[in-house]
Formats: structure tokens, sequence, C-alpha cells
């Protein structure tokens, strides 16, 4: 006997698949060290990661983008799958395998009694992201791939016309329309120290950002090497390696999600 649901603009938490599965395995008599899910999987953004141990698979299972867990033992079997789509309805799908009837019930009231924390909320407001950058270049790659994978509204100084506005209206039009922002704190200035630090229009732009939308809305982004600011421990932050921005989209996605759900 099988049971298949989807649940729409929803997304469980580790805990409540934890959950679900260990009374999977309680309804068999198998032990967690006997019992190894089949296949644990989870896509970050471009890349995909297949763990062997279900610690490691709920650790990373809330960045995820899209995540599957499927466990067969004979002919009983337990599965999630959740697929993200930032401008389509999110959802989840368990299906659980079982001769018996109340047992398949079972595994599913966990997810049932889970259902209204783990929906996820949306905004009616379309959703734009300000990304604030020096000279270097990689912000291009962040740009691109939230607007050409994600179909995100993205804003930047070189994007869309500003003849005629100055710096200071330019950035207040952006302020206004902007929704989320993300500030890329790359290394281009050399200070007396022989430091690298970020250019001070960046770190400027930040906390007007922070100020206007909140510290949660508003994430810098860290290059390896880059001199720490003085406030930078209180601000919401994701770090990458040297040159190596597509560390972050993973984590940018998931913050965007828990802000604003699918949008």
């Amino acid at each position: 006997m099988e049971k298949n649901k989807y649940y729409y603009a929803t997304k469980f938490s580790a805990r409540v698949i934890e959950e679900a599965h260990d009374l999977f395995l309680s309804q068999l008599g198998v032990t967690k060290e006997i019992g190894k899910p089949s296949k644990m999987s989870v896509n970050i953004g471009d890349e995909e990661w297949v763990f062997d141990t279900l610690q490691e698979f709920l650790s990373e299972y809330p960045k995820g983008n899209r995540c599957f867990f499927y466990h067969q033992i004979q002919e009983c079997v337990f599965g999630v799958s959740f697929n993200e789509f930032i401008n389509d309805e999110d959802y989840t799908r368990v299906y659980v395998i079982f001769p018996e009837r109340s047992k398949i019930e079972s595994i599913f009231q966990v997810f049932e009694r889970n259902l209204d924390e783990s929906k996820i909320v949306t905004e009616s407001e379309p959703l734009t992201i300000f990304i604030g950058h020096g000279h270097d270049p990689q912000w291009r790659d962040l740009k691109d791939h939230l607007h050409e994978k994600h179909g995100l509204n993205v804003s930047a100084y070189e994007i869309g016309p500003r003849a005629g506005k100055s710096i200071k209206e330019a950035l207040e039009e952006m302020l206004d329309k902007s929704s989320f922002a993300l500030l890329v704190l790359t290394g281009e200035d050399i200070n007396i120290n022989g430091e690298l630090h970020a250019r001070e229009n960046v770190i400027h732009e930040l906390g007007l950002f922070q100020g206007r939308l909140g510290f949660t809305r508003a994430i810098a982004l860290l290059e390896d090497g880059v001199q720490e600011f003085s406030n930078i421990l209180g601000i919401n932050q994701i770090r990458f390696g040297k040159g190596r921005i597509k560390e972050t989209f993973g984590d940018i996605l998931a913050t965007i999600r828990r802000e604003f759900g699918s949008n």
C-alpha cells in the first residue's frame, strides 16, 4: 500500500523529517545504525551533494533549493523531496509504502502536526535585490545567477537608466525600490598598513540599506583576505574564498527563502 501527498508552499524542518524517519524505522524494528537511507541529496545553487550520513544531510537540508531523501527496507519505503521555485510555488512531496495502512497514516501525522509552522510565507510585492559592489567584476556572476537562473529582479548602478541623476538620487531611488540588498566586499584598496579593504562607498551603502531594510535583509558578502571593518561582527555576513563568489549562492538563496518564501 502506498500514499503520496504534495504539500504546496511548504518546507518541513530537518527535525520533522528526522522524527518521521525515526517512526518509520521503529515500525520496522530497525535502529538508525542498521537502517541507513538509500539516498540523501541536497542541491545548493548549482551544486548537488550526496551524503553518507543522516546528520550530514539534516545539517545541509535547510540551505537546499532541492532536497531528496529516500529509504527503502525490503518492500517498505519512506521518501521526502523538496523543490524550490523562487518565482513559482515550492512544494514538499512525502511518500510512504507499507503493508499496513495505519502505519502509513501514523507517519503522515508527523507532517500534518507540523504543517502550520512549515508553511512558506510569501509577500505580494515583487522582490527586488540591490547589489552594491566595487570595481571587482565578480558581482556580475551573482547578478547573472539570481536574474537568469532564478528570474529575480536585480538592481545596481549599472542596471537601468541613470541619465541626469546624481549618485545620491540614484541611490535613494534604489533604496525605495529594493526589498533585499547584497553588498559585495572585495579587496580593492590598500591602507597604510598594506591591508586590503573594501571600497568605502560599498561599506556606506551597507549601512544605508541596513537602516532601511533591517539587518536580516541587508547582507555583507565578505571575500577572504579583506580587512574587517569595526562593526562587521554585528552584521549578517556570508564569507567566500578569494575570487569564488559562487560559494555564496546557496546561502543567499536560503536567506531569500527565509525572508520572503516563494516570490
